[in-house]
């Protein structure tokens, strides 16, 4: 390897080079507020994400986001991945390999037993030669379809087609219910504008319903739903009439994807246990904002075995088998055994777009 590559921890310091580097590569706005929140906002820190400089510039990213896991009822921290790139001219061997080198001696050192994360095609295809993450499961995208017109100004048919799905956008709308989401009796509606003791109770009470599960208490809400970036968002809350129990939450964006708007449930917290009416009155207040929002569509991740998939099919959420994500994990040297069985088993996991890389998406995608 040349020696002219370093291979150094983020600081903030970096971060201009960085967003500059990964909107060349990628071909979107990097936000630098975006970048700083993902990476330094953290509770946890910034963690073990590494730079590759040449001669100066960067020319490779690996980014991880720490979180708490709990895995068979005992915590251990691990990394998500995110954001990995290479300059093309700088896409060897020996430079992927050094940065992987330099990111595991970091990760060992912090006390990351795991990485975790979504890919796209790239990492798949680096995947499939260097066997360099294992496979856990595809999680399909539901999608609900919300308002024809929105894709209808995406559609490049012809101008009967075009009046067709007019047509069909007017009808699906009048079908629409119009009354507002009543909560079940006992219950209450409650914006969230800040996480509390409460949601640390309500964590508490779901975290026997996955073996696998990043640790969702309220430090950890707070900066991954409160404090991101997003100028459109939204986290609803079904609470007790007398305000002193959370039963369940639902966190909400709309971003604009090439001005075609869309809304993302990123997040939807409700105990295995509880009530499916609470569920059913979480998603369709998300559904009633979504409309006034006038959202084209809303998709969301949920497993199969999900306890709340069926229920979001009969809310109209059909899986999308054309857009999937494949999610990997990666056990570091210190990882006990008995967490790499337990990471292996699609079913044994809790995964929403929080738990991903791919809800970030800002207005005006494209550069």
């Amino acid at each position: 390897m040349k020696p002219d590559y370093q291979f150094g921890r983020i600081e903030k310091s970096d971060v201009p080079s960085i967003c500059k580097f990964l909107s060349r590569v990628f071909k979107r706005a990097y936000s630098q507020e975006h970048f700083l929140w993902k990476y330094f906002g953290n509770p946890l820190g910034p963690s073990s994400s590494t730079v590759v400089s040449f001669e100066e510039e960067v020319v490779g990213f690996l980014g991880t986001i720490a979180a708490r896991f709990i895995v068979d009822g005992n915590e251990t921290l691990a990394g998500q991945g995110a954001d990995i790139a290479i300059d093309e001219a700088h896409r060897r061997l020996d430079v992927f390999l050094g940065l992987m080198s330099a990111f595991e001696s970091r990760a060992r050192a912090e006390g990351i037993t795991f990485t975790y994360g979504t890919s796209n095609g790239d990492v798949d295809e680096l995947n499939s030669v260097l066997s360099f993450q294992s496979p856990i499961c595809r999680v399909p995208r539901l999608v609900r379809l919300m308002d024809a017109g929105e894709l209808l100004k995406r559609s490049a048919g012809s101008l009967p087609v075009k009046l067709s799905t007019a047509a069909f956008s007017w009808a699906f709308k009048r079908a629409r219910v119009k009354k507002e989401v009543k909560p079940p009796r006992g219950a209450r509606f409650s914006e969230v504008t800040r996480f509390d003791a409460r949601f640390d109770r309500l964590w508490e009470r779901m975290a026997p319903d996955k073996r696998v599960s990043v640790i969702r208490d309220s430090d950890y809400l707070n900066w991954r739903l409160i404090d991101a970036p997003q100028r459109s968002k939204q986290v609803v809350c079904l609470e007790t009439t007398s305000g002193d129990e959370i039963l369940g939450f639902i966190g909400l964006f709309e971003i604009s994807d090439n001005g075609f708007r869309r809304g993302m449930i990123i997040e939807s917290a409700v105990p295995d246990k509880e009530q499916p009416a609470v569920f059913r009155a979480l998603l369709d207040a998300a559904l009633q904002w979504f409309a006034k929002r006038k959202v084209g569509i809303v998709d969301c991740w949920m497993l199969t075995t999900d306890r709340w998939y069926q229920e979001a099919r009969r809310r109209g959420f059909m899986p999308r088998q054309t857009d999937t994500a494949r999610v990997f994990y990666h056990p570091i040297e210190t990882c006990p055994p008995r967490v790499t069985g337990a990471l292996a088993d699609p079913s044994n996991w809790r995964l929403s777009i929080s738990d991903s890389d791919q809800f970030d998406l800002l207005d005006d995608l494209r550069v």
